[in-house]
């Protein structure tokens, strides 16, 4: 399993490095609107993202199907009840999600899981990255990646509306060793409508 391999955290580490710098702008918002409250990040790896955050004061609670250190949460995100029994008892104000629930799941099921979070009041905003490759693998729902991972591709026009929801998108091409040339990143923002 790629999780388990030195080589995919090498890449990992080399495109996350690479990739800090522009994912900068989309961490501001979040521990910024957290307003004092808490993100819960879903899928949160190897926490990287907690350190920027707490860094700037926001509070930050980790959660992955498989946690890395005491503080982070078991949890499958695709387990719509645990979820909602951890969104409870945390009270979290943003969730984000850095490429792991756009990813992991097809976007239909990610669309679910976001308005499983969004239903709860304390909850203001879902922030989920993804991605998708602009060639000729762009019209497939999965692609196999680094390490023999199967990986969903974010679909296009797929926004989450509706139901007093709206959904803003940011797209960015991020050429990188680990992913290839044609790789472009692609940043949900769901809140409620104001």
């Amino acid at each position: 399993m790629a999780y388990a391999d030195d080589e995919f955290w090498r890449k990992y580490r080399v495109w996350a490095t690479r990739s800090a710098y522009r994912h900068m702008d989309a961490y501001r918002r979040v521990a910024g609107m957290a307003g004092g409250g808490l993100v819960l990040d879903l899928g949160a790896g190897q926490c990287e993202i907690g350190r920027t955050l707490t860094g700037w004061g926001a509070a930050y609670q980790p959660s992955d199907a498989t946690p890395k250190g005491d503080e982070a949460i078991a949890l499958d995100f695709s387990d719509l009840d645990a979820l909602s029994a951890v969104i409870g008892e945390a009270q979290p104000t943003r969730i984000i999600s850095v490429f792991a629930l756009d990813v992991v799941l097809p976007t239909e099921q990610s669309s679910e899981v976001i308005r499983a979070c969004m239903a709860h009041e304390c909850v203001r905003e879902v922030v989920s990255a993804g991605f998708y490759y602009n060639d000729e693998r762009r019209h497939s729902r999965s692609v196999e990646e680094v390490g023999g991972i199967t990986s969903y591709q974010v679909q296009a026009r797929t926004n989450i509306t509706g139901g007093g929801l709206v959904e803003t998108r940011l797209e960015v091409p991020a050429a990188s060793e680990m992913f290839g040339p044609s790789v472009v990143e692609v940043w949900r923002c769901i809140k409620r409508e104001e």
